[in-house]
């Protein structure tokens, strides 16, 4: 998989701004578009107030991404089938970065935000039916062993969790 060094974020289709990997690859910076600036409005009132200029991600509580997008990414159950997906396209998802995250979430994320471009991870069918739906997810969580289980949940929050598994 190509690693994403750069997003486009949008609104309804209306771009918002540019989401970025610092130089040394460790945080985020935003920078609004000049179309928002003068139209939109603050995505983030506290962390990215409606000005021009770049803004630089703090290394935490985020992992070096901003809240507002860290919050289009899935987390708990929806982190472990990303998991699962990317290992069966040989993709170690610990190796990811924010923008790889959110350009693989693009357009199908929480909220109202996109990113573009868009990685699309290849599962080798489309499930228009919900019975086949269920049986998937039943079948994930009938695994018996999951090695990375555990760190899955710590990274997740869930830390009382992930010392019982």
């Amino acid at each position: 998989m190509k690693h994403i060094e750069s997003l486009a974020v949008k609104f309804h289709q209306e771009k918002v701004g540019t989401l970025s990997l610092s130089a040394d690859g460790k945080v985020c910076t935003f920078e609004y578009a000049n179309q928002w600036l003068a139209s939109g409005f603050s995505i983030s009132p506290l962390e990215l107030p409606l000005k021009p200029g770049l803004f630089i991600a703090k290394a935490t509580p985020f992992n070096g991404n901003f809240g507002i997008f860290e919050d289009s990414l899935p987390d708990g159950y929806g982190r472990y089938l990303l998991h699962k997906a990317l290992l069966k396209e040989g993709i170690n998802d610990f190796e990811l970065s924010a923008l790889d995250r959110l350009s693989i979430v693009g357009n199908g994320g929480m909220g109202a935000l996109t990113y573009e471009p868009i990685t699309s991870i290849q599962t080798g069918h489309e499930i228009e039916d919900f019975d086949l739906l269920q049986a998937k997810a039943l079948e994930v969580l009938k695994e018996q062993q999951d090695n990375d289980a555990g760190l899955l949940l710590y990274n997740s929050g869930n830390n009382l969790l992930a010392e019982l598994v």
